[in-house]
């Protein structure tokens, strides 16, 4: 079953947990709060996918509160496999767009680092074909299994911007990690897919695009892009 749950314009704790009473199937007795959301999702066992969208259209007061519940919800993944929690923000990132025309190429396959680096490559001055080429050998975990090509890609793009300090990049690393599962490595990564019983592909896509989403943010926050 897949819920869709639209947090525009939510300004405090009650309201998100009245609108998860609309949406979800939440028992009587639920508590309105993050630990009773925990045990009453935890416990099913059917199939079931929530998809968060627009969080970045809330109350800004609610920032904090929001990332604690991406927490719980990369928690109850780990405990239950067939639940799956997604987040998607608002508009139609022109790099985005970028990333799904590369993935949708039939003629030519651009890996994950590819997918995520070359949306950001002509506003940095570097050529696609050169940064096809640079991110060639760092799909499939640097073709050995390690460190996701959607997480080296990334850390690549913020580099041609510049940002190579401590804060970016520590911010970059924890909030992978904890959209993730806690893993960064390609073989985790599909290890922890492959029990939720996921699609390859929509996993390795679905990397892409929060690694992509997440260099986006940062580099905005950082006056990088606009």
């Amino acid at each position: 079953m897949r819920y869709e749950i639209d947090l525009t314009g939510v300004a405090d704790h009650d309201g998100l947990h009245a609108l998860l009473r609309q949406t979800l199937p939440l028992p009587e007795w639920y508590g309105n709060n993050l630990d009773a959301l925990y045990d009453v999702l935890s416990e099913g066992t059917e199939p079931m996918e929530i998809i968060f969208r627009n969080a970045d259209r809330a109350d800004e007061s609610m920032a904090d509160y929001l990332q604690a519940l991406r927490r719980m919800g990369v928690d109850l993944m780990l405990a239950r496999p067939e639940l799956t929690v997604r987040w998607f923000g608002s508009g139609r990132s022109r790099y985005l767009e970028r990333v799904e025309q590369l993935r949708a190429c039939t003629d030519r396959h651009y890996n994950c680092a590819q997918s995520v680096l070359i949306p950001f490559a002509a506003e940095a001055g570097l050529d696609d074909e050169l940064a096809y080429g640079v991110a060639l050998n760092f799909g499939g975990g640097m073709k050995r299994a390690s460190v996701c090509g959607a997480v080296t890609g990334g850390l690549m793009a913020l580099g041609l911007f510049g940002l190579d300090d401590g804060p970016a990049v520590a911010e970059f690393h924890r909030r992978m990690r904890e959209d993730h599962g806690g893993y960064l490595d390609c073989a985790d990564l599909l290890r922890l897919n492959k029990e939720r019983g996921g699609d390859r592909k929509a996993h390795c896509d679905g990397m892409i695009n929060d690694s992509l989403a997440l260099v986006e943010q940062i580099l905005r926050d950082a006056g990088k892009i606009q």
